[in-house]
């Protein structure tokens, strides 16, 4: 029984380390080697469903400086305010809301499966 304690345990702290599903969608034959600069597209970022208890300041806040961030690294940098990006970049925080349900019988009662039940 602690044997199965401790497998289910470890496997319920093996599925909460498990990364999140990130979609993305681009053009394989572009060459974004040539491209210098971005700047954003408003709205920057666009939420699905268009819900006000998940949009907040500080959640775009944070999504708009880790794009940064990564589009940093790769070479690009922000573009002047006013001067035509080579880049426009826009981004959707879209939330679903799944469940999986799953039961289990393991019989339970008194008596067997083939025996009658007892009281």
């Amino acid at each position: 029984m602690l044997r199965r304690l401790l497998l289910v345990s470890f496997a319920a702290l093996l599925a909460a380390c498990s990364s999140h599903n990130v979609q993305q969608d681009y053009d394989a034959s572009r060459d974004f080697a040539a491209y210098r600069n971005w700047a954003w597209q408003e709205p920057g970022l666009q939420y699905r469903p268009d819900d006000p208890r998940i949009k907040s300041d500080l959640t775009e806040q944070r999504i708009r400086q880790a794009v940064s961030d990564q589009l940093d690294q790769r070479g690009l940098r922000p573009a002047p305010p006013g001067a035509r990006a080579d880049l426009n970049v826009r981004t959707y925080l879209i939330v679903e809301q799944r469940q999986q349900q799953v039961t289990t019988n393991y019989g339970g009662g008194w008596g067997g499966y083939w025996g009658g039940y007892w009281g």
